[in-house]
């Protein structure tokens, strides 16, 4: 998985290479994050939404995410 951060933003974008499906490396990620660090998934997926959310994980939705960004109305 290709990961870069956006500077000052906090935000990791990550790209799964050809054949790999993106929601299990998303669910990866979360999985061997330790408990005690907050991470939050952005998807609408609800399939992903729950499973990042049983891993502890705080869970919000595209829209959300590009309204905390500053980027509202340009999804």
């Amino acid at each position: 998985v290709e990961t870069r951060a956006v500077p000052r933003t906090g935000v990791r974008i990550s790209f799964t290479p050809e054949g790999m499906e993106a929601d299990d490396a998303i669910i990866d990620r979360v999985a061997v994050l330790p408990a005690s660090r907050p991470v939050i998934v952005a998807s609408d997926d609800r399939a992903v939404q729950r499973r990042a959310a049983a891993l502890g994980a705080n869970v919000i939705t595209q829209r959300q995410l590009f309204s905390l960004l500053g980027l509202a109305g340009k999804d």
